[in-house]
């Protein structure tokens, strides 16, 4: 049978565990923050293109970037999801969990200031000199 010195080996790797779980995904998230502004300006401009369009309007390119940085997003928004439902399955009564849910709020925000208005898209065709 197991002494108290390995059952509190035990809770005290699980506990690391969690800590390392977290941290690597508030680094996830800012990489995923800074590299989504990063990669969508740079298609945006047109320094990146899509290999496969023949011509790329300036619409395609604010579209493609859109993609690229909800994309982005989207994986430490899940990966938040994740550490989140692990912590209330294993019955953590922690309430930083909620934190994990943070790339959520951020992903649901920068959908909504995203979504293509009239006055984006007349804003757009004005930057690019486009009719």
């Amino acid at each position: 049978m197991g002494s108290a010195h390995e059952s509190s080996a035990v809770i005290h790797n699980a506990e690391t565990s969690e800590m390392a779980f977290r941290i690597i995904h508030a680094v996830v998230f800012l990489f995923a923050i800074f590299a989504s502004k990063f990669i969508g300006d740079k298609i945006l401009s047109g320094k990146i293109q899509n290999q496969g369009a023949i011509a790329q309007t300036p619409f395609m390119r604010y579209r493609t970037s859109i993609i690229v940085r909800l994309a982005l997003l989207d994986g430490a928004t899940l990966f938040g999801a994740v550490i989140f439902m692990q912590a209330s399955l294993s019955g953590a009564s922690d309430t930083t969990y909620y934190l994990h849910l943070l790339p959520l709020l951020i992903l649901l925000l920068s959908a909504k200031s995203f979504y293509p208005t009239d006055f984006k898209l007349a804003e757009l065709a004005r930057a690019f000199n486009t009719d």
